[in-house]
């Protein structure tokens, strides 16, 4: 399977936790809109925004979702104080997660 399909098939069809979360869709959100790289400290801040009970240092020093993504999926790898998907996707691609979060996302929160 490639990057892409199984970027998209997260996206897609990934499951939220039992309160109705999906950290792994919010990351994935996050850094298709920042490019496909982006901090831990702001991946954590997004994660924090979709569960105000948890404020993002508890991200910072929980990183379960991080770990799922990269080492279960493989679809994100570690670079320093960053995060970055592990292959590369073309703006169509790119617009296409992007149209896939919204949804979701929106979805979530009703």
């Amino acid at each position: 399977m490639s990057f892409f399909a199984a970027l998209k098939k997260e996206a897609e069809f990934g499951r939220s936790n039992a309160q109705g979360l999906n950290y792994k869709l919010k990351v994935i959100c996050t850094l298709n809109k920042a490019g496909g790289i982006e901090t831990k400290e702001k991946l954590c801040i997004a994660l924090s925004s979709i569960n105000s009970e948890k404020p993002h240092p508890y991200f910072m020093s929980h990183p379960t979702v991080f770990d799922v993504l990269s080492k279960r999926l493989d679809l994100i790898v570690k670079d320093g104080d960053s995060y970055k998907f592990k292959g590369n996707l073309s703006q169509d691609q790119t617009k296409e997660i992007m149209v896939i979060c919204q949804k979701r996302l929106r979805g979530l929160k009703e």
